[in-house]
């Protein structure tokens, strides 16, 4: 009984990984998601970086057309990855006032 249960033990441990860590993009990157508006589907970039509260942030946008020569911008987030902790974080572009809110995505 005790050799099946460390069998058991063993071969869950073999099969049963944690998800890996796949950082977000954050350069050369270029993605739609479909739903999302009454438009149809949005399309998101990243170009260029910002500095907000001396921290290093990617600028998101949305995008009219995925070949970015040809693309027209609309500001939609700054985001930063801390690699270490595996946290990403985000600066949602507010209100008309620019009131901006700092999450924990």
């Amino acid at each position: 009984m005790k050799s099946y249960l460390f069998s058991l033990i063993v071969v869950n441990i073999y099969f049963f990984k944690a998800q890996t860590y796949v950082p977000f993009p954050d350069s050369n990157a270029v993605w739609t998601i479909s739903g999302s508006s009454f438009q149809g589907p949005t399309k998101y970039a990243v170009k260029g970086d910002s500095i907000y509260n001396s921290l290093t942030y990617k600028k998101y946008f949305i995008v009219t057309d995925t070949n970015l020569s040809n693309a027209q911008f609309q500001f939609y987030a700054l985001i930063r990855q801390n690699n270490l902790s595996k946290k990403i974080y985000g600066i949602q572009n507010g209100s008309a006032a620019k009131n901006y809110s700092t999450i924990l995505i």
